[in-house]
């Protein structure tokens, strides 16, 4: 007998006490707050999901302003041959308050040529830019900070100079995004860089990004966070790919890893 084992089941025993002790102590998600339980989906739908949503907003994730009455798109560069005629490439700079000289997001998109017809869309926000996604020469590299340092275990961010991204930078994270496959199956793939919307960086906090257009809001104890703020473009992304008629709007899903994962979720 191994006489490791003993203690491993040891471990597995207090591992799982631990567990069972922590899921003990969480409130009850189908108890309503006028103290009666869910017993029906309508419940859940029209009553208790509400209570829910209402809490994180105002315990977790902030309020996020409305859809901005003045945001505007403009289309800055459009190929129908990219990725050697595989797909069209789109690159969009959303302007949430209109004005050209304010914070913009760039949305990076990649159109399936073999598909007639509106497709599907999968869009999901980037950690390092839209053009670590992929070496495509023509994506516009960013301007906004760029995470920098050595010990990253998913990129290489020696291409970084001041926090700012260099062509250097161009598909260092294009192993975590299968744009041929994507494209293959069907779909369009839209993404857009964190950094546009919302400062990840603790020095800055919500001195940058959408933010700053929103000073009544900084005042607020519900104020939106910044995984929030990421949700909240994810949102004003729909807002374009509705209007772009290669897009299927009843399709698109949303994705995201990590944090932009939380960010997904919530814009969900």
């Amino acid at each position: 007998m191994n006489k490791k084992l003993p203690f491993l089941c040891f471990l597995l025993v207090l591992n799982a006490g631990w567990v069972l002790a922590q899921t003990a102590a969480l409130p009850d998600p189908l108890l309503m707050n006028n103290g009666q339980r869910v017993k029906t989906p309508k419940q859940w739908h029209t009553q208790r999901r509400k209570e829910l949503l209402e809490l994180f907003a105002n315990e977790m994730y902030g309020r996020a302003p409305e859809r901005p009455a003045s945001m505007r798109f403009e289309v800055f560069e459009e190929d129908h041959n990219a990725l050697n005629g595989k797909a069209t490439r789109k690159q969009v700079a959303v302007y949430f308050n209109g004005k050209s000289d304010e914070p913009r997001m760039d949305l990076l998109i990649y159109i399936p040529n073999h598909v007639k017809g509106r497709v599907p869309a999968i869009l999901g926000l980037n950690f390092w830019g839209n053009h670590a996604i992929h070496p495509d020469p023509k994506i516009r590299i960013t301007q906004s900070w760029t995470e920098s340092g050595k010990g990253n275990p998913y990129v290489n961010l020696s291409c970084v100079v001041n926090h700012q991204a260099t062509e250097a930078c161009r598909g260092i994270n294009a192993n975590q995004w299968p744009i041929d496959s994507i494209l293959a199956r069907g779909y369009a793939l839209v993404t857009a860089y964190r950094e546009d919307i919302a400062s990840d960086d603790a020095k800055t906090g919500f001195q940058k990004g959408v933010h700053t257009l929103y000073p009544d809001f900084q005042t607020r104890g519900d104020n939106f966070g910044t995984i929030a703020a990421w949700a909240w473009a994810l949102s004003r992304a729909v807002d374009y790919l509705v209007t772009d008629k290669a897009i299927d709007a009843k399709k698109i899903a949303v994705f995201g890893w990590s944090r932009l994962g939380k960010a997904a979720l919530w814009a969900g």
